[in-house]
């Protein structure tokens, strides 16, 4: 057995995307590999696992390697780990997808990044006026709606351990192509930053400590899908737990998925939310990244989640597909009625109910600045990058992010 201690240079240490490229990585080899964070230990082939190590940017972990090829692996595994593991070394943060100027639902269009959530506590709200963050900018207007999943009937009663169980797997399998159909239509829709997102659902989906504890669970007795929900919820709340907020809204991932597979259990399907014939603002207790992305931006004119943050999934989505957004707006939304008129501000949090003729007025401005804008960037989007003592700037992109 070799061992290996290296320090994350990550900007956000090993979240989501750099945790998935390690894992991959680590699979390549027979070895069996483990990595090690102060006192917790993780399976280096068990993306999940990984995540809830909570490695922050300059944390050190330790590598073993256990097997036929483990020089190599450690080789491979510190190449990577000190070359970002897929991230951008020279960027200070995780970098969040933009939105495509073209892609605008005539509510808003808009380059900028979420705003960052603010550092003191928010203003109490009132009958008019609820407060939230940021987490995707532009104005919507229009009648509010309240969007609840649908409850995913699970069998209480399991038969025998081995049907049970590869009740699960067929389960998986149908998730598997489900996830990966959704990845390349979102390549195709919005990019490669926001396919990443289910590239790394289908990590999840494949990640071999959660089957094999859905497994001990049906040995014990449960059916598929209760063993499935319990291992589900039991890593969920594990990373939930994490101080780190980027490593601990990766919960959300894991029972989007978690969902996914219930769903397939019991043959019910996922055709996203159930909206009116007209356009709305959604109030949900939450919305996952497999909700978000079948939003149809000409539907739905924005939306106030909850709970949830400005660096999630979610919100990443949404800016992605021009979708005004703010999270985190507490439980006094759930008392809001359907049909009443409101105002939805992403770029400052606050969702106003029931607005005057001026306020409407001002929203309305508000619109037509963000399209003004996004129309002069659009137009000067394909000049050259001189700066004002006349040199060029080369702009470059890389293609595969």
């Amino acid at each position: 057995m070799k061992q290996l201690d290296l320090i994350v240079p990550n900007p956000t240490g090993l979240h989501a995307r750099p945790a998935k490229v390690f894992v991959k990585t680590a699979k390549q080899f027979k070895a069996d590999i483990r990595v090690q964070h102060g006192s917790k230990k993780a399976n280096a082939k068990s993306v999940i696992s990984v995540l809830t190590l909570g490695v922050e940017k300059g944390g050190e972990i330790c590598i073993t390697a256990d097997g036929p090829d483990e020089d190599e692996a450690l080789a491979v595994l510190k190449d990577a780990v000190e070359t970002g593991l897929g991230d951008d070394l020279s960027v200070g943060h995780e970098p969040a997808p933009q939105p495509d100027k073209a892609k605008t639902n005539g509510q808003v269009a808009t380059a900028a990044p979420a705003p960052p959530a603010p550092a003191e506590a928010k203003p109490a709200n009132t009958d008019k006026i609820i407060r939230a963050i940021p987490a995707a900018v532009g104005v919507a207007i229009g009648p509010l709606h309240q969007f609840k999943h649908a409850e995913i009937t699970i069998d209480e009663t399991a038969a025998d351990p081995e049907t049970e169980k590869s009740r699960l797997k067929g389960a998986i399998e149908s998730a598997r192509v489900e996830l990966d159909t959704l990845r390349q239509q979102v390549e195709k829709r919005l990019g490669g930053g926001e396919a990443a997102i289910f590239e790394a659902h289908l990590a999840i989906l494949e990640d071999p400590e959660l089957e094999e504890a859905a497994v001990d669970n049906i040995n014990d007795g449960q059916s598929a899908g209760q063993g499935w929900q319990a291992a589900v919820e039991t890593m969920a709340d594990t990373l939930a737990s994490l101080k780190d907020e980027l490593l601990a809204a990766r919960a959300v991932d894991i029972r989007d998925v978690g969902s996914r597979v219930l769903r397939a259990l019991s043959g019910a399907d996922h055709a996203g939310p159930d909206l009116p014939d007209h356009p709305v603002i959604l109030i949900a207790a939450d919305l996952t990244p497999s909700d978000t992305v079948t939003l149809d931006p000409g539907h739905v004119l924005g939306f106030c989640t909850a709970i949830g943050g400005a660096n999630g999934h979610t919100a990443i989505l949404a800016r992605a597909l021009g979708i005004p957004a703010i999270v985190g707006a507490g439980e006094d939304i759930f008392a809001l009625e359907n049909g009443t008129q409101a105002i939805l501000n992403g770029d400052t949090g606050v969702l106003t109910l029931s607005p005057d003729e001026e306020a409407l007025a001002k929203a309305r401005d508000i619109q037509q600045e963000h399209k003004a804008r996004s129309a002069a960037e659009l137009a000067a989007a394909k000049e050259p990058a001189i700066t004002k003592d006349d040199h060029r700037v080369e702009v470059v992109a890389n293609i595969g992010n």
